[in-house]
């Protein structure tokens, strides 16, 4: 057995993995969707890495999560607001810390969906002004 994964073994069925701790093992990139296959995952640490990208929602969908550590990567944008959720009523102890452009509070939701209204206004004004500088012409 590693003594950074531990696993539930019932009756039977195979293994299943209720603890992995990856921290500073050199990844990088997204968090990949293969850990939504980790279904009875409990604690799962990925502090000290590379990882870049958004906190995927898939995390939230872990039911059987009660610590998660994503401490001192490179994570960007908003926390899912299910996580957000978790975490502040006490059913999952979430570690960030150390990732600068990581928003963690529900005001970010906010926030970003104004972003986006305004990526939409701004181009939707040009094409209007267009049309009406053509209709004029």
């Amino acid at each position: 057995p590693w003594k950074d994964i531990n696993c539930s073994y019932v009756d039977n069925e195979s293994p299943r993995i209720i603890s992995l701790n990856l921290t500073s093992s050199g990844l990088s990139g997204e968090i990949n969707l293969a850990f939504s296959n980790l279904t009875l995952i409990q604690k799962l640490d990925l502090s000290n890495n590379g990882l870049t990208g958004k906190v995927p929602d898939f995390l939230s969908n872990l039911q059987s999560l009660i610590e998660l550590n994503l401490e001192g990567n490179k994570l960007t944008g908003a926390l899912p607001v299910k996580l957000l959720e978790r975490s502040n009523n006490g059913s999952l102890l979430m570690r960030v810390g150390g990732n600068p452009n990581l928003c963690v509070s529900a005001s970010c939701q906010t926030v970003d969906l104004k972003t986006k209204k305004s990526a939409y206004i701004i181009p939707l004004v040009a094409s209007v002004a267009g049309v009406f500088g053509l209709v004029i012409a």
